[in-house]
């Protein structure tokens, strides 16, 4: 059962630990996700895991701690 299916989900720290579970949990469930870590390698590598696992993805890098950066991603 898709329980998210087509919801949209953020996702922050998705790069590694317990973010990149939960990324990947909420695809497993059918949601389509906005990913952000501060990261660019691991955000990248977790954003290609989940698009050849045919999720939808947006990621951008971004550091939570500047708000500017957090209202430019979640505009997108």
């Amino acid at each position: 059962m898709k329980k998210l299916l087509n919801k949209k989900t953020i996702v922050t720290g998705a790069g590694e630990g317990i973010g990149r579970g939960i990324a990947e949990a909420m695809a497993q469930h059918g949601s389509k996700l906005a990913i952000c870590d501060i990261n660019g390698i691991t955000l990248a590598q977790t954003a290609l895991q989940l698009k050849r696992h045919g999720t939808a993805v947006f990621s951008k890098m971004v550091d939570i701690r500047n708000e500017q950066e957090i209202t430019d991603f979640v505009s997108r």
